[in-house]
C-alpha cells in the first residue's frame, strides 16, 4: 500500500507538474507489480489511477541507477502497448509514463475506465451476462489469440480484472510487459526478468501461446461460477478459427481438474490427495483447476478461490515462505468427504 506522506506528495506533485490542478489520493491499492492510487483533481473533477511500478526494486537498487531503470521500464512498456495496438487491442484512452520528481521510481499514470470485468461479474453473476462479458473480450483479443504459436510476440494476462468494459472492451493493465524482444533475442515476461531460461519458457506457455493463456483465463472464469468454463467454451468456438479451437479444447481435455469431473459428488480426501499428487509440483495452474473444480458454488467461493490463488502464486517481496501443498490442502479438505 502506498501509505508513505512523502511518496504520496511526490506523486501528487508529479502529476501537478504535468496536468496542473490540485491532486489529491483519494484511495489506494496494491497488485503483485505496483502500489496503486486513485488520483482526482479537485479542480476539474478529473480521475486518474496512478501506478507505482515495482517500488521494491527501486528501493534494492543503487540510487545512481534509479532513472536508468525507471526509463528501461517505461520503454518497455511502451513497446508492449505498441504490440498489443497493433493486434488491434484497445487499450486506456489516456495513458503516459513519467519517472517520479526525486527520479526514484517509475509511475505509469491512466485514465480511469470504470469497474473491471471481474466486478462487473460479481454485481450481476447471471449467465447471459456472463456470456456478453466473456465474448466480449475474447473478441477484443481475437488478433493476439490468432498469433502464429512457433514465435509469438505479445503475451497478455488474461485475468479478469485486467479488463474494463463502458462502449468497448479494454485490456488496462500493461505491467509487466509481454512480449518478445526481437533486438536482444529474448522474452520480456517478468520484473525482475528471470535469468533462467526453463522459467522464462514457462512463462512464454502460460502468457504467450494460446492454449496456455486461455487456460489462465478458463481459471478467471471459473473463479466466479464453476460451470461458466461451458460458456467460456461456447464463446471460444464462436471466436476462435477452428483449427486453433481443436488446439484449445484438446489441451483443456489434458487438465487435471477433469480427473475430479470423473467422481460422481464431492472427492474424497484420499481422491483430492491422490489428484494433487499426480500434479507436476511447478504446475502452479493446475493446482488452480483442481481449486476450481473442488470449491462448490456457495456466496464465499470466489474469495476461497483467491486464497488458493494467492498461495500457489510466486512469493513477492517480503512475503513469508508458505508450503503451498499444505495450504491448498488445507482450504479444500472441507469440501471433500470423510
Amino acid at each position: 500500500m502506498t501509505d508513505d506522506p512523502e511518496r504520496k506528495s511526490l506523486i501528487c506533485e508529479t502529476l501537478h507538474s504535468h496536468f496542473g490542478g490540485t491532486w489529491e489520493i483519494t484511495g489506494t491499492t496494491r497488485s503483485n507489480f505496483s502500489h496503486i492510487c486513485f488520483c482526482t483533481d479537485t479542480d476539474a473533477d478529473k480521475q486518474m489511477v496512478v501506478k507505482d511500478i515495482v517500488p521494491h526494486l527501486f528501493t534494492e537498487t543503487p540510487k545512481y541507477e534509479r532513472r536508468a531503470l525507471a526509463e528501461r521500464l517505461n520503454r518497455r512498456t511502451h513497446r508492449f502497448r505498441e504490440l498489443l495496438a497493433s493486434f488491434g487491442v484497445l487499450l486506456t484512452e489516456e495513458f503516459m509514463t513519467t519517472i517520479i520528481l526525486n527520479g526514484d521510481g517509475a509511475l505509469h499514470i491512466t485514465s480511469h475506465e470504470g469497474l473491471n470485468c471481474l466486478e462487473l461479474l460479481r454485481q450481476n453473476p447471471t449467465d447471459d451476462y456472463a456470456k456478453s462479458i466473456i465474448g466480449k473480450i475474447l473478441t477484443s483479443i481475437s488478433g493476439v489469440l490468432h498469433q502464429p504459436q512457433d514465435r509469438p510476440i505479445v503475451g497478455l494476462d488474461l485475468q479478469l480484472a485486467n479488463f474494463t468494459i463502458n462502449s468497448d472492451c479494454r485490456y488496462v493493465d500493461v505491467f509487466p510487459p509481454l512480449y518478445y524482444d526481437e533486438e536482444n533475442v529474448i522474452y520480456i515476461v517478468h520484473e525482475p526478468q528471470p535469468d533462467n531460461q526453463d522459467i522464462i519458457d514457462s512463462h512464454v506457455r502460460r502468457k504467450f501461446l494460446t492454449p496456455g493463456t486461455l487456460r489462465r483465463f478458463r481459471h478467471f472464469v471459473r473463479e466466479v461460477k464453476p460451470h461458466w468454463g461451458h460458456i467460456l467454451n461456447d464463446e471460444l468456438e464462436r471466436v476462435l478459427n477452428p483449427e486453433m479451437w481443436k488446439s484449445v479444447k484438446s489441451y483443456f481435455d489434458t487438465l487435471p481438474d477433469k480427473e475430479i469431473d470423473k467422481i460422481d459428488g464431492q472427492p474424497t480426501e484420499a481422491q483430492l490427495t491422490r489428484v494433487i499428487s499426480n500434479i507436476d509440483v511447478n504446475d502452479l495452474d493446475g493446482f488452480r483447476d483442481i481449486a476450481a473444480a473442488v470449491i462448490p458454488d456457495i456466496p464465499e467461493r470466489i474469495d476461497l478461490m483467491k486464497q488458493t490463488f494467492m498461495c500457489l502464486r510466486t512469493p513477492g517481496p517480503g512475503d513469508p515462505p508458505i508450503n503451498r501443498i499444505g495450504e491448498l490442502t488445507r482450504i479444500l479438505k472441507p469440501f471433500t468427504i470423510g
